[in-house]
């Protein structure tokens, strides 16, 4: 039941932000406007997990899972980036943004059939035939 909840808060939140930062970003340079989002969103973070956070745990964690963070950070940086500038200057969200959803559908297919080398069923196959279709619908 959890699950379910979790996945429904991500969908709203996934489905509203680019609305909601579209309308922040109203009349503020990209620049000024990610920084103010970016900063926005640490501060919140920062303050939820303060009081989770112990310092001998922190003091547990590999080199290898700080690169994949970073590496992680840098992926977060470049999307959001582009993400505010499309956003900014496009007219309709609902069309980019379900363009943009279903290709991240399609684009994480492939790279996990990639890393686990484990090729795609049909069920699937034919799945991802229906999200091709539906985007070439939407445009």
């Amino acid at each position: 039941m959890q699950r379910k909840i979790l996945s429904l808060v991500l969908i709203f939140s996934f489905t509203v932000n680019p609305f909601v930062k579209k309308y922040a970003l109203h009349k503020i340079d990209t620049d000024t406007g990610y920084a103010l989002s970016q900063l926005l969103n640490f501060s919140v973070i920062f303050l939820s997990c303060s009081q989770k956070i112990k310092i001998s745990r922190l003091e547990q964690v590999k080199i290898k899972n700080v690169f994949f963070l970073i590496l992680s950070s840098l992926l977060t940086l470049s999307g959001s980036l582009s993400l505010t500038e499309n956003l900014k200057d496009n007219e309709n969200i609902a069309t980019y943004m379900s363009t943009i959803n279903s290709l991240n559908i399609l684009s994480s297919f492939l790279v996990e059939s990639c890393i686990k080398y484990k090729w795609i069923g049909f069920k699937k196959c034919i799945g991802i035939g229906f999200v091709c279709c539906g985007i070439k619908l939407l445009n």
